[in-house]
């Protein structure tokens, strides 16, 4: 009946699957109907049915080599040990006895039998499976197996969460992991060892910025202020990197495109660096010639007495033209 249930819940979801198009439809239904011929061949036999179709008896015996009588999954044991005490039933590995009834016979221990049922254990935790006889395996992403045995719990399980592997970050496996800050790539379950596969990779360094990539640093270029860090979200890291914008007295959008003197300054942004204020050169003032009087050529300067004409504020050498 469990198997049964199982398979049911199994075809309900397989078909989903397939009306969703994760699944072809005519192979779903094709699995699923050798299972029910499985199931219906088992059953026939008093057999549970395993993961490939075998049939997994559910015979028991009794300890202590006394006599018994079975009836499909029931048995009765009668005689002792030898030692006095009622002989204790025996189930196939990864069957549990259940519903065990003693009837007193006079109060002679020796001809007390004892009836059982056997009954399939349910897989245990981190494993998917019918039930223990039939076969349990471990969950996607989980390492280790299930083997069946004849004392509780009734199996050995080494089923085990695995460790998020290197460069990504997470509890385990099965709960999910992730690629860390910087990197770019994905975690997935595998079956088989190492029970994961991942492609998490480091994000290259972004415009506006030189390096190897985000996880050894990356710099941004000469002229340009900020700085680049790793983020988990994408694109996986945060650019700051801006051009700086010209300095006073120069003319200009910013020192990347170029900053020039204003007319009656000497001197200029010279070259561009990486470190604070990001370019190095300076615009002077340039004084009035002589001849004339004032603060400086770019404030305006005057003919001093006794002469006349002009002194105007240029861009090039010496920065000024004087009549």
């Amino acid at each position: 009946l469990v198997a049964t249930q199982t398979t049911i819940s199994q075809m309900q979801s397989t078909l989903a699957r397939s009306q969703q198009g994760q699944t072809d439809s005519s192979s779903a239904v094709a699995a699923l109907t050798q299972q029910f011929q499985w199931i219906a061949n088992c059953s026939a036999q008093g057999k549970l049915t395993g993961l490939n179709g075998q049939c997994v008896s559910t015979t028991s015996s009794c300890s202590g080599g006394s006599s018994s009588s079975s009836s499909g999954a029931s048995l009765t044991c009668s005689g002792s040990d030898g030692l006095g005490a009622p002989v204790a039933p025996v189930c196939m590995p990864g069957f549990a006895p259940m519903s065990s009834t003693l009837t007193t016979c006079s109060g002679n221990a020796a001809a007390t039998p004892t009836t059982f049922n056997c009954q399939a254990v349910n897989c245990p935790a981190l494993s998917q499976g019918i039930n223990v006889p039939s076969g349990c395996k471990c969950l996607l992403g989980i390492s280790g197996t299930v083997v069946a045995t004849n004392s509780t719990p009734y199996y050995a399980s080494s089923c085990m969460h695995v460790s998020c592997p290197t460069n990504t970050s997470g509890s385990n496996i099965y709960s999910g992991c992730v690629c860390n800050p910087g990197f770019t790539g994905t975690v997935t379950s595998l079956p088989t060892s190492p029970f994961f596969a991942h492609n998490c990779t480091p994000v290259a360094c972004p415009a506006f910025s030189t390096g190897t990539n985000v996880i050894a640093g990356c710099t941004c270029n000469a002229g340009y202020s900020g700085s680049v860090t790793a983020s988990s979200v994408f694109p996986f890291y945060v650019n700051t990197c801006a051009p700086v914008a010209c300095p006073a007295s120069p003319s200009g959008t910013d020192v990347v495109s170029g900053c020039s003197c204003n007319a009656g300054f000497s001197g200029g942004v010279i070259s561009l660096i990486n470190i604070p204020p990001y370019y190095l050169g300076s615009c002077n003032v340039v004084l009035c010639p002589g001849n004339s009087s004032g603060y400086n050529v770019a404030a305006g300067c005057t003919c001093n007495p006794q002469f006349y004409g002009f002194v105007t504020a240029t861009r090039t050498p010496p920065y000024y033209v004087s009549n």
